[in-house]
């Protein structure tokens, strides 16, 4: 009836009233503007995450490096010109994997310097205050000299050496016996076994 004749009715124009509701709902600028806020924040958040994961990292290796740099300070000790220690350390490594096999090469069998010394320190009794003055170790010999208490502590010393696998001969070289004090003074001739099949035979 208002459409009809609007100047007699002075009633509710629902048409009017509908066609506000559909412009206010559809205000596309304030949507787009909302949702650029929206992407906006979720950009910044990700980002401040994203240098929030750098600064732990870069924090992680700084203190790998340090680690890594105390490691081969006290490792090498000597080396005072460091420049990248990771690397340095691998160089060394492998130059003592080259020694170390140079030195090998010298005692094929298992019968090394340090077995010997090992042999040596392991079968030595613990009575007769057995004293080593002097060491000797070759390819091929070893040399004792030292003092003890007495001739017996000497002589059951050779018998425990002798027992030894690659100790072929085991001389007890005059041991006498100090004129100032009642300590024996001797002296001791390892023969070492350098055959590969004998060592490992035995």
């Amino acid at each position: 009836m208002r459409a009809l004749a609007p100047e007699k009715n002075l009633g509710i124009n629902f048409l009017e009233a509908d066609n506000a509701d559909m412009k206010s709902t559809l205000d596309l600028r304030k949507e787009l503007i909302i949702s650029a806020a929206l992407v906006a924040a979720i950009i910044v958040v990700s980002l401040v995450g994203l240098f929030v994961r750098l600064f732990h990292l870069e924090s992680k290796y700084t203190h790998i490096k340090n680690e890594i740099r105390q490691v081969f300070q006290r490792t090498l000790p000597e080396e005072t010109n460091i420049v990248n220690p990771l690397v340095q350390l691998e160089q060394q490594l492998v130059s003592f994997r080259k020694d170390n096999w140079l030195f090998a090469s010298f005692y094929p069998t298992n019968l090394t310097p340090l077995k010997v010394l090992h042999n040596i320190t392991t079968n030595t009794p613990s009575e007769g205050n057995i004293r080593i003055d002097d060491l000797s170790i070759t390819t091929e010999s070893v040399r004792l000299i030292g003092t003890c208490d007495s001739f017996e502590s000497v002589y059951q010393w050779q018998r425990l050496l002798q027992e030894i696998p690659g100790f072929t001969l085991v001389d007890v070289k005059d041991p006498q016996r100090n004129p100032k004090g009642d300590a024996i003074h001797f002296t001791i001739l390892i023969s070492l076994d350098r055959s590969p099949a004998i060592q490992e035979q035995k």
